[in-house]
């Protein structure tokens, strides 16, 4: 059980170590976004998965400036159902 807390514990560093990076880029590039928007951002990245928003104005700040974000509006894919 320690060993599964200690996993648990560093994939989370890496999620907020991520989010510092990409809040620190957004900042030396003037494009703050919401102060969670990072972390959520930083989340999808560390876990390979596809961040499905529809806010995709702020995420899209962070995939131009190089993270491996992969977005989908949510509200693109509601509509061609």
């Amino acid at each position: 059980m320690r060993v599964a807390a200690h996993l648990k514990a560093a994939r989370y560093d890496s999620e907020t170590y991520l989010a510092g990076h990409i809040l620190g880029a957004l900042l030396q590039t003037g494009q703050p976004i919401g102060p969670h928007d990072p972390f959520i951002a930083a989340t999808a990245i560390e876990n390979d998965r596809v961040l499905f928003t529809n806010n995709t104005n702020h995420y899209q700040r962070i995939v131009d400036l190089d993270f491996p974000l992969e977005l989908v509006n949510w509200r693109e894919v509601q509509n061609s159902l």
